[in-house]
């Protein structure tokens, strides 16, 4: 019913919970209290289906992953 996409780049820099098989990423973003901003470099993207409630976080299998560089 919803995905858990996470992003990495010298560590987990966002996780979130869309509910469709999209995500736009904002220019500016905060992760566990911190602000974040598209950079140069190399950023990794996983993505998980979440089953049930987001609450229980019942997530399945990794279904993607890939990544991009900013320059």
């Amino acid at each position: 019913t919803y995905y858990n996409v996470q992003l990495w780049r010298r560590g987990k820099i966002l996780s979130a919970w869309p509910g469709r098989s999209s995500l736009r990423l904002r220019r500016s973003w905060s992760h566990e209290g911190r602000r974040y901003h598209l950079v140069p470099g190399r950023y990794r993207w996983y993505v998980w289906p979440g089953y049930g409630r987001r609450a229980a976080k019942n997530y399945g299998r990794l279904i993607g992953s890939s990544s991009f560089v900013v320059t």
